[in-house]
């Protein structure tokens, strides 16, 4: 019997593993893991190198791919070496739903902290991966030969997230715990996220969330005027704006400076501090 295609879906993967050699083969497993539930849809590969630039990124695909459009994103920044031990194989994964849009995600660090932040959800379903492979094998989705090499894998957004978010997209159940988001996922702390092209940095601080005084905000890089677009800046002037990034109502503060790189002129990097 053949298989119905469905089609209308959006995909994105974030994650460090971003060498070519390692997007594709993320790309090809979500792609082939789609298949076989019948769904035929583009995917995004976004490389990122820390856990806060994968916080915004992932509001901003969430934003981009719409919450009333299906889709998914599979988001994994965990390291395995120094504190990250203590979770044997790497940390738990959760999935959770925004809209129509189903996520995969690594539950350490602040990954999730803007999805806490703008409350888009009020529990994460943490995974059990050993379970959630068995269940997936009993209904024939994976082979049995490959349960082990999935649970004990060195990459995970590799064997196991493609699969995970494909299952669950399916319309099947993984083994899961629900968790109150609070309980388990920091606050995200005011600092550069994402440094664009352009030398802009954008923070993970909101718009409305600044003290503006006579048109002023305080900053770690002096006192610099607001203003509501980048448009308005004067030439050649440091200012801070209401950015792109982040939700309908809900966008993220940027520092820059009207077509100068604002990071090469004020000395910031991803991370830093904004206050």
């Amino acid at each position: 019997m053949q298989r119905k295609i469905i089609v209308g879906f959006t995909f994105a993967i974030i994650n460090d593993c971003r060498d070519t050699h390692a997007v594709k083969r993320q790309e090809s497993r979500l792609h082939a893991s789609l298949m076989k539930v019948g769904i035929v849809a583009p995917v995004t590969f976004i490389g990122v190198e820390y856990d806060f630039e994968a916080a915004l990124n992932l509001i901003d695909q969430m934003d981009s791919i719409g919450r009333e459009c299906p889709g998914g994103i599979s988001t994994n920044v965990a390291h395995r070496n120094g504190d990250a031990r203590k979770n044997g194989n790497g940390t738990k994964f959760c999935c959770f739903q925004y809209g129509k849009i189903w996520n995969i995600a690594t539950i350490e660090g602040v990954t999730l902290s803007l999805v806490k932040k703008l409350r888009l959800v009020n529990s994460l379903f943490v995974i059990h991966m050993s379970d959630a492979v068995a269940r997936m094998v009993r209904e024939g989705f994976i082979p049995s030969s490959s349960a082990s090499e999935i649970v004990d894998s060195q990459f995970r957004s590799f064997d196991f997230s493609p699969r995970a978010l494909a299952y669950v997209l399916g319309g099947k159940k993984l083994c899961c715990t629900e968790v109150p988001i609070e309980s388990i996922i920091p606050d995200p702390q005011p600092i550069i996220a994402v440094i664009d092209c352009f030398g802009n940095g954008k923070t993970m601080v909101l718009t409305r969330e600044l003290n503006i005084e006579n048109g002023y905000v305080q900053t770690k890089f002096g006192t610099l005027p607001f203003y509501k677009r980048l448009a308005d800046v004067p030439d050649g002037v440091a200012a801070v704006i209401q950015g792109s990034s982040g939700l309908p109502g809900s966008r993220f503060a940027e520092i820059v400076i009207n077509g100068e790189n604002a990071a090469k002129k004020l000395g910031f990097k991803v991370g830093d501090g904004i206050f």
